[in-house]
């Protein structure tokens, strides 16, 4: 780690000490049944501590950059990731494969393990490099066969922001069609968050999925699957028997 590195990393870190509340720490912490600690900032609050840090991270190279989101991934505090995130969120516009690549090494090196981090980053930086580059899309269909669940669900959560305008159906189908297979409640509330988006798009389409893969629903995540369609069909959905045919409905 280079010096001026750790200076913002021990800044940060400083800074998040002193501006911690105890209580609201224990209540962070009891929400996320303790897999992750807290120092207590509010989401607003952390938004500006990252970009009071703006002047001295804008002149960092990209190696420098990665590094000193490594490092700050490298804590059990969620404020700390988060503040690493806004950092590589901040290039918005030149966010591509290589912040991808990074990110997916975050996953496999196991500094991201809580909904939280997972989802912030896949929405601020996963789906804004998406956004810049479609041929990225790939990248995040062969995630779905991690082991890892957070890569898992992160392949999901990617396509979100797009889902509902329906330029990415069959990459969408593709992850689907394996992470509803598995029985991970995370992984299965991310396919039901992402049919929910995609069913704004593509009702019809997504309701057959539902339907050919009933049985590997969680009740969750199908709740979250059929959170937008009316309310019938949502009433028929629940109730749906996989062997009746659409004249029994």
């Amino acid at each position: 780690m280079s010096t001026a590195v750790q200076e913002v990393v021990t800044a940060v870190r400083n800074s998040l000490i002193m501006q911690g509340n105890a209580s609201r720490a224990d209540g962070a912490r009891k929400y996320f049944k303790n897999v992750i600690d807290f120092y207590g900032l509010s989401s607003p609050d952390t938004q500006k501590l990252a970009a009071s840090f703006a002047p001295k991270i804008d002149s960092f190279d990209k190696p420098q950059l990665f590094d000193l989101i490594s490092n700050l991934f490298n804590t059990n505090f969620l404020e700390e990731k988060s503040i690493g995130t806004l950092f590589l969120a901040k290039k918005k516009k030149k966010l591509g494969k290589e912040e991808v690549l990074f990110v997916g090494r975050l996953y496999d090196d196991g500094k991201i393990y809580d909904w939280g981090t997972s989802d912030s980053v896949s929405s601020r930086i996963l789906a804004e490099a998406l956004r810049n580059d479609k041929k990225l899309a790939q990248i995040f269909v062969d995630w779905r066969d991690s082991p890892n669940l957070w890569k898992q669900r992160a392949s999901c959560v990617t396509f979100v922001k797009h889902a509902r305008f329906g330029g990415f159906n069959k990459e969408i189908f593709d992850i689907a069609s394996v992470c509803i297979s598995s029985q991970e409640r995370f992984v299965q509330l991310g396919v039901g968050w992402l049919l929910r988006e995609l069913s704004r798009a593509t009702n019809e389409e997504v309701v057959k999925f539902i339907k050919n893969n009933y049985s590997k629903f969680s009740r969750e995540g199908l709740r979250y699957a059929i959170e937008k369609m009316d309310g019938d069909l949502r009433n028929r959905l629940l109730k749906y028997k996989p062997r009746q045919t659409e004249e029994e409905e």
